[in-house]
């Protein structure tokens, strides 16, 4: 994925970008619900979740971060969609959207991000780390949430 101007995204960047956050998903999360449907009874316990990490980005606008921020909005729309069609099969889908988590990826712009922070960019004050995702996912994947399908559960510290 590129930083920069999005006057200045190049149709391979865009389409790798595409290709990585929201094709795969997409057609691995159709790929699922083929299969399920063709071998279950929706009366049937235990229903699954599906449950897709997109961004804060998926809603937040970042200009030079445009392909990523089509990609995620994408992959949300796509699971809003899905959670649509599979609601009445007894399939849970869900969205996390994590915003400023330590990882590999955030690590280049560390530095800008603390003094963000500090400012009041999140109202809790820090970076939020990996297991805070993970905690998310066990709680959907596990039911912990049995009357919503189809949220958005933002992970973002309160990204204002």
């Amino acid at each position: 994925m590129s930083r920069g101007d999005l006057l200045d995204v190049s149709p391979e960047s865009f389409d790798r970008c595409i290709a990585v956050n929201t094709r795969g998903t997409f057609f691995l999360t159709q790929a699922f619900a083929k299969h399920f449907l063709a071998r279950s009874r929706p009366s049937i316990a235990p229903h699954p979740s599906v449950i897709t990490i997109t961004s804060s980005n998926a809603v937040a606008a970042s200009p030079l971060r445009s392909e990523y921020c089509v990609s995620k909005a994408g992959l949300s729309m796509a699971t809003t969609l899905f959670s649509l069609r599979l609601a009445e099969h007894g399939v849970s889908v869900y969205e996390v959207q994590p915003g400023l988590i330590e990882t590999e990826m955030t690590a280049p712009s560390r530095a800008r991000y603390d003094v963000q922070i500090e400012q009041g960019l999140t109202a809790i004050k820090r970076w939020g780390v990996p297991q805070e995702v993970a905690t998310t996912v066990r709680t959907l994947a596990t039911g912990g949430l049995p009357y919503s399908v189809g949220q958005a559960i933002r992970v973002d510290g309160g990204l204002l």
